[in-house]
């Protein structure tokens, strides 16, 4: 427990203190290299016998969305997807004669490619939005606020199973606690950064991505018992891996972005 704190107080601060001073571009890079190692982490879960050997090239197909999002505009994003498909694509018709079952290569290739290309690279567009540092500062606070929530309270309240057969641990009463909590969190950081927006606006959109976020959680954990996987890497001491740790970011990330770019707020 103690190890787990710590990792997550450093990596917040680090992560808070980016977002709040760096510049667009180091943010980028930043997003960029945190997509590499997560896509990196997927594909050596997915990635099986023979497979492995496409691990390389299918993580570097898969953040080209990202890299494409050096001049944010969702043409060069669209961009990087489709040459990402593509590749992805080719590959398999390049491994087609050595692949035990192709069609399921290319789904778990493709599925890499939207898991970690496109739902991440909302994260890099909120920051191409105005004021967008702090609108992903936010929505980071809602997801930790979410997430928190209901690891303690379903350690300490929680009774009645959520979804027993993906995640023995996530209990109903630590979902409604991140809900709870993430409610919080939007209102509190909505006073601090965004005085002009009506409180109630903002906690009432906390709660879908509270939601959203507990879904992200729950893929990466059906990912997960699929390959027989405790976590997704180790460079995070007491967590796991990095897509351990943002699995609800990027399912909250789309949404939120469109929200904005909307003007829904």
């Amino acid at each position: 427990m103690t190890t787990r704190i710590i990792t997550a107080l450093i990596t917040s601060a680090a992560w808070f203190t980016m977002l709040l001073k760096g510049s667009y571009l180091l943010c980028w890079g930043v997003m960029v290299i945190i997509g590499i190692i997560c896509t990196y982490e997927y594909f050596s879960m997915v990635l099986k016998g023979p497979d492995r050997k496409f691990i390389f090239f299918a993580t570097l197909c898969s953040i080209l969305p990202l890299l494409f999002l050096y001049t944010p505009d969702m043409i060069h994003f669209n961009g990087g997807m489709v040459l990402g498909a593509l590749s992805l694509l080719g590959l398999v018709l390049y491994s087609y004669k050595h692949s035990k079952d192709p069609f399921n290569l290319s789904l778990r290739l493709l599925f890499g490619l939207v898991y970690c290309g496109f739902l991440t690279g909302h994260i890099i567009l909120i920051l191409s939005l105005e004021q967008g540092s702090h609108w992903l500062f936010a929505l980071t606070v809602i997801t930790t606020f979410s997430d928190s929530g209901a690891y303690f309270i379903g350690k300490s309240m929680g009774r009645r199973k959520l979804c027993p057969h993906i995640s023995p641990g996530k209990t109903i009463e630590g979902f409604i606690g991140g809900i709870g909590s993430a409610t919080l969190g939007a209102v509190l950081v909505g006073l601090v950064l965004f005085p002009e927006i009506d409180p109630l606006k903002m906690a009432l959109i906390a709660i879908p991505l509270s939601i959203l976020g507990v879904c992200g959680d729950l893929s990466e954990s059906i990912i997960k018992r699929a390959t027989a996987s405790k976590d997704s890497g180790r460079i995070l001491p007491g967590h796991g891996g990095l897509l351990d740790r943002i699995d609800s970011l990027v399912f909250c990330a789309p949404p939120f972005y469109y929200i904005l770019y909307f003007n829904l707020l």
